[in-house]
């Protein structure tokens, strides 16, 4: 363990939050002067140690400076945009910081779409509805719209129901329902699992905006997290 926590604080770009809690467990051990490392990486390191050092302090709580500071700084954004989800229940601390950052950056997709949404805000997509960040909603439905367009749809045809998919989990309003629907029908198959759980998503959020929503088959209602 010790040398695990020698070795994220030399190369913070190491720093695993995604798929393990063990970095994170370490890092609240660390004494304040290990942690003076990190917070000297988030304030000058390069963008692929800066990223996960200015996630993981705010993990840790308090690094609402640190975070800013990232967030503004347009070298670290394709970073941020695939690391982000990674605050996980630390996400409301840094809403106001995070929300209008998420909304910026995918409001700065052109449209309508000519190439393949980048990997990173794909995954910002998905934070989005990891986090429930709801000032993304109305965006995230606009690139799903534009990812419809048979041109595109017909190179990258995931893309559409992927943001389809987090715009629901956001956004639980009668637009993204009647999207849905008018897509893809009341009864979705097992082929349109993406919508399925966009479907489980509104329906259990049970706003009271929400449209009445069309029936989500038992057996599919529990779908994993898409990806493209």
């Amino acid at each position: 363990m010790g040398n695990r926590l020698r070795r994220i604080l030399a190369d913070p770009a190491e720093i695993d939050l995604r798929y393990s809690g063990d970095d994170l467990r370490l890092l609240r051990r660390a004494s304040e002067s290990e942690r003076d490392r990190l917070r000297e990486v988030a304030r000058d390191g390069a963008p692929e140690s800066r990223v996960p050092a200015t996630l993981a302090l705010a993990r840790l709580g308090g690094a609402r400076k640190a975070l800013a500071a990232t967030l503004a700084d347009d070298a670290c954004t394709g970073l941020l945009a695939d690391g982000i989800g990674a605050l996980g229940e630390s996400y409301p601390e840094y809403a106001d910081l995070v929300a209008p950052w998420a909304a910026r950056v995918l409001g700065a997709i052109g449209l309508p779409l000519r190439d393949s949404v980048s990997p990173e805000l794909c995954g910002l997509a998905s934070a989005c509805g990891e986090l429930r960040i709801a000032e993304a909603g109305p965006v995230l439905l606009r690139i799903s719209r534009a990812a419809d367009e048979p041109s595109y749809r017909e190179k990258w045809p995931l893309d559409s129901v992927h943001f389809l998919a987090a715009a629901a989990k956001v956004w639980p309003v009668a637009e993204v329902s009647e999207e849905i629907t008018d897509r893809f029908g009341p009864n979705p198959d097992d082929s349109d699992s993406h919508v399925v759980e966009a479907i489980g998503a509104l329906a259990a959020r049970g706003e009271p905006e929400v449209a009445e929503l069309p029936p989500v088959p038992p057996r599919t209602r529990n779908v994993c997290v898409f990806s493209s």
